[in-house]
């Protein structure tokens, strides 16, 4: 359960049903304790689009709001802010609803599940692997998981294709550099020994 998406969507209809008007709840988290955990701004930005002063606007929303079960009270503050502080036992209810959820953890549904392609890690198989092609791999598996876990279409592709030209430089190279004991005895470094002068003067010697 996202609180504040819950908190804006509550305070979007409050504003709507109170003032007859469409305005985003301008909502905002707390910036100190004491003056609650959410605040919503939108008084301040109704103000001159309804003639009236901020605090005006401000005291029939907070009414409203604090009609909600989530809201313990809330409050008008400083020029027209409505400071929300939340219910302990409603927050509560909402994590234990979460936890039953043992399929998505609680975590919401895109509204509008778009198809992601995620092109990750996709290393040059001419050459060594390196601890940067493991951190590629992590970071895009991890984008894929937290993407589909909210319900888009992913496609994770760790493109491995396109070896024509790597191997038609390793098989140039070989015959021009390559060295059969070199090979014998560690046929890793030496391939890639012989692909890095192929490549290098691949670029000035077609």
């Amino acid at each position: 359960m996202l609180v504040e998406r819950y908190l804006d969507r509550l305070a979007t209809r409050v504003i709507r049903e109170t003032l007859d008007v469409d305005q985003p709840p301008l909502l905002r988290p707390a910036k100190e304790e004491k003056h609650g955990d959410y605040q919503v701004n939108a008084a301040m930005a109704l103000g001159k689009k309804l003639g009236k002063a901020p605090r005006e606007i401000a005291g029939p929303l907070a009414d409203a709001l604090a009609e909600d079960e989530a809201i313990a009270r809330a409050e008008v503050a400083g020029p027209g802010f409505v400071n929300i502080f939340l219910d302990p036992a409603w927050i509560g209810a909402r994590l234990g609803d979460d936890l039953r959820d043992t399929e998505s953890l609680g975590i919401e549904a895109v509204e509008s599940p778009q198809k992601v392609i995620v092109d990750f890690s996709s290393p040059n198989i001419a050459k060594q692997m390196h601890v940067g092609h493991l951190r590629s791999t992590i970071i895009g598996d991890a984008l894929c998981r937290l993407l589909r876990a909210v319900g888009h279409d992913v496609i994770g592709d760790n493109h491995l294709g396109d070896w024509g030209t790597q191997f038609g430089l390793l098989i140039v190279g070989m015959r021009e550099w390559g060295d059969e004991a070199a090979l014998e005895a560690d046929a890793i470094v030496e391939l890639e020994r012989v692909y890095r002068l192929a490549s290098a003067k691949n670029k000035t010697d077609e």
